[in-house]
Formats: structure tokens, C-alpha cells, sequence
């Protein structure tokens, strides 16, 4: 059932609680914006035409020199599920932790991490706090909340934030500025998605020096935090999925 609900499952709307007052006309037009998304016909709103052939979109920006890799961090919303297994066959096992806010409730990061681990044979887990973030991992970051690196006694650790107050949860931003602290070389991704999580903290890699690589906007199914990056300049290269994870690789090994 589990393995079935990840392969099948593209994205979410949340349902409010009694404690929770909600216009059900913004809870509409999400659903009918993912409804349309997922039958192949994107919302105007989202079809905004990026291409690499009419674009200088590889290493528009000088890239820090030298250093190894030393963390991977992946923002991705919709159909998040159906193209992240595509960037880990691709990519294969590296020897660095890959971190991924895929924004979903709590109570599907774990079943994601499980079918993560089963279609694609490498070490993904779902994260939890003061979890050890180890050289050739990949954390699904629990959802429902706002996830950071940290570091104890010199190694990382993943730390979870229970209170979380930004819209989007796990907050690609709030992961994305925690890498920076901690890592020396480390590389941001940005996946398909509704909405534009991911910019801000990208916006930082792109001043430091970092390597940010966003997926093609003409391949997503829903392309605004792939284009929102690149309306914000806050990238280095544009690829398709599979592009990703064999560059991913290269300069990884």
C-alpha cells in the first residue's frame, strides 16, 4: 500500500483542522491548479517558457574554485515524487549527504523515504533530530516541519524544528542558509514545484560562489520554483533531471 500511495502520489493539499479558519475559495483554486497540472494541462500562471537553447544558462557566473563537495541540498514540491527517483538513478551512490525538502505533510516523508530506498537501492532515510547526517545519504526531511543542519562536536546533525512559522514545510530556505554555515563547498538543487522556496537561499550560493543547479522549466511539471530562481538569477546551470544527476556525480567523485 505504501510503495503504491509514493509511486502514485504527485502532490498535496492540506486539510485545515478545527482549529483552523480557511478561505475555501484559495483551497479551490489549488486543487483545480493540480488537478489541471496532472492531466497535462499546466495553469497559465505556470507556463512561463525557459529554454536552454535561447539561454546562456551553463556557468553564467563564476563558480567558487576548488574543494570537494561536501553536501547536496534539494528543494522540490509538486510531483516531487515521480521525478526524484529519476535524479537518484541517475546520480547513483555519492560520497557526499544529499538533505531534500519535499514539501508534504508528516505523515508521508517516512512512506517516501521507504519507496526512495526500494526503487532506487541506496541509503535513503527519513530524517529526525540530532539524526547524524553521514557521507552518502539521502535524508527525506520529515514534513510538517522546518529542518537545519547543525553541527556537534565537529559532524553534522540534522535538527528538526517543531514550531516552524514559514509557509512551506520542510522550508527549502531555511535548509539551503543552514548548509551555507556548515558546509564549504556544498551545491543546491531546485525541482519542480509550485511556488518559489528555494529562491532566497539560492540567492546566497550564487553570491558565495556556489554551485546551483535548477531543473529545466520546459520538463517540470509545475515549473514556478524552477523559474522563480531563474527570474531571481539565482542559479548556475539549468538541466533536465537526468542532466542533474550525471553533473551531480561528476563533480562529486
Amino acid at each position: 500500500m505504501r510503495s503504491y500511495l509514493c509511486a502514485r502520489t504527485h502532490d498535496f493539499v492540506q486539510k485545515g483542522t478545527e482549529k483552523l479558519r480557511f478561505d475555501m475559495s484559495s483551497i479551490s483554486a489549488e486543487l483545480i491548479t493540480k488537478i489541471r497540472a496532472h492531466v497535462g494541462r499546466k495553469p497559465q500562471a505556470e507556463r512561463r517558457v525557459f529554454s536552454s537553447v535561447n539561454l546562456d544558462l551553463d556557468e553564467v557566473r563564476p563558480l567558487k574554485p576548488g574543494g570537494r563537495v561536501d553536501a547536496v541540498g534539494v528543494a522540490v514540491s509538486t510531483d516531487g515524487p515521480k521525478v526524484f527517483p529519476v535524479l537518484l538513478k541517475s546520480m547513483e551512490s555519492i560520497p557526499v549527504p544529499v538533505l531534500v525538502a519535499q514539501h508534504m505533510p508528516k505523515s508521508f516523508t517516512e512512506s517516501l523515504a521507504e519507496w526512495l530506498a526500494k526503487e532506487t537501492h541506496l541509503k535513503v532515510v527519513e530524517g529526525y533530530d540530532c539524526m547524524p547526517v553521514e557521507s552518502g545519504m539521502v535524508v527525506i526531511l520529515p514534513g510538517g516541519y522546518n529542518n537545519y543542519l547543525d553541527k556537534s562536536r565537529g559532524k553534522l546533525i540534522l535538527r528538526v524544528d517543531t514550531n516552524p512559522t514559514t509557509l512551506v514545510k520542510p522550508s527549502a530556505n531555511v535548509l539551503f542558509k543552514s548548509i551555507l554555515d556548515h558546509c564549504q563547498h556544498p551545491i543546491a538543487l531546485i525541482l519542480t514545484g509550485m511556488g518559489n522556496d528555494g529562491t532566497e537561499g539560492a540567492k546566497e550560493f550564487v553570491k558565495r560562489g556556489y554551485t546551483v543547479i535548477v531543473q529545466e522549466p520546459l520538463t517540470c511539471v509545475v515549473c514556478g520554483m524552477p523559474c522563480s530562481a531563474i527570474e531571481a538569477g539565482a542559479y548556475t546551470h539549468v538541466m533536465t533531471v537526468e542532466e542533474m544527476g550525471r553533473k551531480l556525480r561528476e563533480m562529486c567523485l
